[in-house]
């Protein structure tokens, strides 16, 4: 059973919650290179899913908090041996807030969504 196309867009799922939050809690925990995991998550499901725009926009905006740092490292001539002693504390502090304020929004757009759907039911 497929959704027509003209189908309003939903809330977040809740593989895009899960990753948006679990990518500053990486980060933080010391595993910024494998904070990319769940950032291709979130990626992968803001692009297939059918969510609104403001997830696709949370989601790039998130995607490029990983990817910024993540280029600076590669392609600088630094002899770091990982993305996380690659950071400074205000970098790590930045892909952090960014994280979460990304993980907040999308919180934030999945409740409205559920309430508004809630409503139109009623």
């Amino acid at each position: 059973m497929s959704t027509p196309p003209d189908a309003p867009p939903v809330g977040p799922s809740r593989v895009a919650l899960i990753s948006a939050w679990a990518f500053p809690v990486f980060v933080v925990g010391g595993f910024a290179l494998i904070s990319g995991l769940p950032v291709i998550a979130a990626v992968i499901s803001a692009v297939r899913g059918r969510c609104a725009r403001a997830q696709r926009v949370l989601t790039a905006v998130m995607a490029l908090a990983y990817l910024i740092p993540l280029a600076s490292w590669r392609f600088s001539s630094s002899e770091a041996p990982s993305l996380t002693t690659y950071l400074s504390p205000t970098a790590t502090a930045v892909v952090v807030a960014t994280g979460v304020l990304v993980a907040v929004a999308l919180t934030v757009l999945r409740f409205r969504s559920r309430g508004a759907a809630g409503r139109a039911a009623a």
